[in-house]
């Protein structure tokens, strides 16, 4: 049996990481401790009493982090699909097939994605119409003018998302 067990661990008494000879339980105070001053306990203190050694604590401040906003990862990419249809020309089912395909996405998130794409390019008329009556300048930027119209494809065809939902993701698109 000890044969089997030095086969398996390399070691005389076949326990892993354990030294031979010494079974879990048979320990007593200060016995087998991490201290060489023979004293029992843990770890040995640094100089000032503290585990780092004596040297001051970290006091780092780290960047507030930014609250993940639920679907922001499926409206880039529709932005990004209508982006490539609008200002190179291609394809939108071919653009959209390609950007879905590895993209990491859940289901709902895909058929979100899908949704948007298609919903914004089929009334992209219609949603410039609308945008034309309430902005300042016609000449806006095209990627600007994409935002826009996947925040009002939003707010105007689709029911399931709120208003706010839909223009704070286009705020963070925007940045």
């Amino acid at each position: 049996m000890t044969e089997k067990r030095e086969k398996k661990t390399g070691q005389p008494g076949g326990f892993r990481g354990k030294p031979a000879g010494k079974k879990p339980g048979n320990f007593k105070a200060g016995q087998g401790s991490r201290r060489t001053d023979g004293k029992p306990g843990g770890f040995r203190k640094g100089p000032a009493g503290s585990r780092n050694g004596g040297k001051p604590a970290r006091t780092e401040k780290r960047a507030p982090e930014k609250p993940v906003v639920e679907g922001m990862p499926a409206r880039r990419l529709a932005l990004k699909v209508i982006r490539q249809v609008t200002e190179q020309g291609s394809y939108a089912s071919l653009a959209l097939d390609t950007a879905l395909n590895g993209c990491g996405l859940i289901a709902a998130d895909r058929r979100l994605v899908s949704r948007l794409v298609y919903d914004t390019l089929d009334h992209l008329i219609y949603l410039d119409y609308v945008l034309g009556q309430v902005m300042a300048r016609e000449d806006t930027d095209i990627k600007l003018r994409n935002i826009l119209r996947l925040g009002a494809c939003q707010i105007l065809l689709m029911d399931r998302i709120p208003e706010s939902a839909a223009t704070n993701t286009c705020v963070e698109l925007c940045v």
